[in-house]
């Protein structure tokens, strides 16, 4: 997957995580990224919890979102996200 632009958002409405089908209830933040497959591929959104994330590769774009919302997160010695804590939710 290629991103193409990443930003972490407050939710205004109920939305559902692409990654865990659970409901993100408002108020809370959550990643909206868009990007495609393949260059020939239309684009798509993602919407998640930030930490749905883990496991997933640490693209440079996703990366900078989380750290303009002082996320924590550690990355792995594969370039994957692991560890991903939102201090709103301790």
């Amino acid at each position: 997957m290629s991103v193409i632009r990443a930003m972490i958002h407050r939710s205004k409405t109920y939305r559902t995580c692409t990654s865990c089908h659970k409901v993100i209830k408002k108020g809370r933040r959550y990643l909206r990224a868009f990007g495609h497959a393949e260059e020939s591929d239309p684009p798509f959104e993602i919407i998640e919890h930030p930490t749905c994330l883990n496991g997933m590769k640490a693209d440079q774009k996703i990366r900078k979102a989380l750290d303009d919302a002082k996320i924590e997160y550690e990355i792995d010695r594969h370039g994957h996200f692991m560890n991903i804590v939102d201090p709103e939710l301790r």
